[in-house]
């Protein structure tokens, strides 16, 4: 009994600071990656939990191409990002936030390199390049 308790004593604090810490990362990348104009055009983005890839808010919900992301005005991004955050999908996910289209492109690409990286993945030889798996969600 006494055991249990000193363990119990211990993994609290551990928790709380844990919790602490993860609550202040994801403020942190957040606030980075939400750095976009007043005017054009962002999409949404998130990690998925069960296996780490990336993945793009689409009409039906989450998709592993960014081709299938929905399009956002940056005025109305914020708001379409707490929504996200706030559907029971979002419990599967981690690091929800918009990224910032680059207007001059065809198609729909990241502005920023580390998002067209998250995207389109790394520069390698297609063999070794990530590639879908429709049956998880």
């Amino acid at each position: 009994m006494g055991a249990s308790l000193h363990v119990w004593r211990l993994f609290v604090p551990v928790t709380a600071y844990y919790a602490c810490c993860l609550e202040r990362i994801g403020s942190q990348v957040d606030v980075r990656n939400n750095r976009r104009d007043t005017t054009g055009a962002s999409v949404i983005t998130a990690n998925r939990l069960l296996d780490g890839r990336t993945v793009w808010l689409t009409q039906q919900g989450w998709s592993e191409q960014i081709a299938h992301a929905r399009i956002f005005d940056n005025a109305d991004v914020e708001d379409a990002i707490k929504q996200a955050k706030a559907t029971p999908d979002a419990r599967k996910l981690v690091g929800i936030y918009g990224v910032q289209l680059d207007p001059s492109a065809a198609g729909i690409s990241p502005l920023t390199m580390r998002e067209r990286i998250r995207a389109f993945g790394p520069s390698v030889h297609p063999d070794f390049a990530p590639v879908e798996i429709s049956h998880v969600h």
